[in-house]
């Protein structure tokens, strides 16, 4: 699956939100736009930077579930659950890419 510019940006504003909503920053879980795309089953990896160093990564080569889910999936496990790291803190978030 390739992806343009601006369904990456989306995917990384929405992953940047979810973390937030995540750590009690913000209240609202956020929600992909309607997008054919995003019903399809596909593998993905979420890698997460601090300061151009690996933070976290997880992912599935296979695709299980459609990307709209998955994103929140992969998401909260490398930011919470990547054996490596520890568990990303609330003051963390602003120097994730």
């Amino acid at each position: 699956m390739i992806l343009d510019h601006h369904v990456k940006q989306e995917l990384l504003r929405t992953v940047r939100s979810y973390l937030s909503y995540k750590l009690g920053i913000s209240d609202t879980k956020p929600v992909l736009s309607e997008n054919p795309l995003y019903n399809q089953k596909t593998g993905i990896f979420v890698t997460l930077h601090k300061n151009q160093d690996l933070r976290g990564c997880i992912g599935h080569i296979i695709g299980h579930l459609p990307l709209k889910e998955a994103l929140f999936e992969m998401a909260e496990a490398a930011a919470f659950s990547d054996p490596r790291f520890p568990p990303l803190s609330r003051n963390e978030l602003q120097d994730i890419s």
